[in-house]
């Protein structure tokens, strides 16, 4: 079986972990329309989309 990074990236625990420093760090917000409060009044459904866009290779790379 073949993994990448990404693989590891788009895990829940991971994602949340991210978020978490993001948040601590009053990280990059808005970059892509979003306000860091924004995004934390639906933290779990935004995850879970995060992670969709993530596995699908949909995710804008000019965010990253």
């Amino acid at each position: 079986m073949n993994f990448s990074l990404i693989d590891k990236v788009y895990q829940m625990n991971n994602l949340y972990e991210a978020w978490l420093s993001v948040r601590k760090n009053q990280g990059s917000g808005e970059i892509d329309g979003v306000s860091i409060g924004m995004y934390e009044k639906n933290v779990g459904t935004n995850l879970r989309e995060l992670q969709r866009l993530l596995q699908q290779g949909q995710y804008p790379i000019s965010y990253l």
